[in-house]
């Protein structure tokens, strides 16, 4: 790829910002709503961003133990086992079948 002025996605960005804004303008829609929707996305995503790294900051500081439970906990492990070994147990015994 070659690294020029604009990347492609800052290309497609831009370009999409264009095509919205001309529609707008044809439906009679200020793209000035478009902005504000973006600044409140911004900022969103900021605060998502900032949750994300305290997150981590916090995670950094588990003990092993707290590690591996957490890890655990998020993987959903514990919810998968009982979910097979329900199924499993609901068809049966093998042998009753022959």
């Amino acid at each position: 790829m070659h690294k020029g002025f604009f990347s492609e996605e800052k290309l497609f960005s831009k370009a999409s910002d264009v095509i919205l804004s001309r529609c707008f303008r044809m439906l009679g829609l200020k793209s000035k709503s478009v902005n504000e929707q973006k600044l409140v996305i911004i900022k969103r995503g900021s605060f998502e961003l900032s949750y994300c790294e305290e997150k981590i900051e916090e995670i950094k500081k588990y003990t092993h133990e707290q590690a591996i439970a957490e890890l655990i906990k998020e993987t959903k492990l514990e919810e998968k086992i009982t979910v097979i070994n329900s199924y499993l147990s609901s068809l049966g015994d093998v042998y009753e079948q022959g």
